[in-house]
């Protein structure tokens, strides 16, 4: 795969992202915006991923063309032009302000699998400061909007588990762009610290075996795999 050619359109990607998507997004508007343009995912609780994902996936289809990415088991990659591209935001606090410096990405068989098939894969992460909903307002709205509580948080209320602060709005700080030509960059990552496997283990609200997916520590990653900063 000819580097060049890779760092031109992530190049391409972010003059339009940079242009076209807010740096500034209010929670409430992005689930209105979501709901009232025909996106599923407007009912999800961690809605600035899924906002960036639908909102930054249709910018990009309408000014530089491309299509969604291809799926792998249950696993769709967000973006596809000439390479595979995943867009991922990347909270850099907690509720309490402290700085988060691990992110999650995809299933890790749908990553090696997209990186054997088509030679590679790129994440595209807008770091972003959030605020949060510490009086329970905007859950209490945005479960409203939704027509009530969903069966999963009847689920978690029954099995007592506790229920996760949502994010009100965020605002991005930077941007990072990371390509990952073969699979043993990852596992490289895992045997040196700065990438590990998530959620290996636990359960879905039905019983169900959640696949175990990569996590990255982006202050750690080698200069090797990142294509720029800005």
């Amino acid at each position: 795969m000819d580097s060049e050619n890779v760092l031109k359109e992530s190049k391409e990607i972010f003059k339009i992202l940079n242009q076209k998507f807010s740096r500034k997004i209010d929670g409430k508007d992005a689930i209105f915006e979501m709901k009232t343009g025909g996106y599923s995912n407007w009912k999800q609780m961690e809605w600035p991923g899924w906002y960036f994902e639908d909102i930054g996936r249709t910018i990009l289809l309408n000014e530089i063309g491309g299509q969604k990415g291809p799926m792998y088991g249950r696993t769709q990659f967000d973006y596809m032009n000439k390479y595979v591209w995943d867009l991922k935001i990347h909270a850099i606090n907690d509720k309490h302000g402290n700085r988060k410096s691990w992110l999650i990405l995809n299933d890790i068989d749908a990553i090696q699998n997209v990186i054997n098939n088509q030679g590679g894969i790129g994440f595209i992460i807008p770091s972003a400061f959030m605020t949060y909903d510490v009086d329970g307002e905007f859950k209490k709205w945005h479960d409203a909007l939704k027509g009530g509580k969903s069966k999963y948080e009847l689920n978690r209320i029954k099995r007592g588990a506790y229920s996760r602060i949502r994010k009100t709005s965020f605002l991005i700080q930077s941007w990072l762009f990371l390509f990952f030509y073969d699979f043993s960059s990852i596992l490289e990552g895992i045997y040196n610290g700065w990438a590990g496997g998530f959620q290996k283990g636990m359960r879905n609200a039905n019983g169900s075996i959640r696949r175990e997916k990569v996590k990255i520590n982006i202050d750690c990653i080698p200069e090797k795999h990142i294509l720029f900063r800005a």
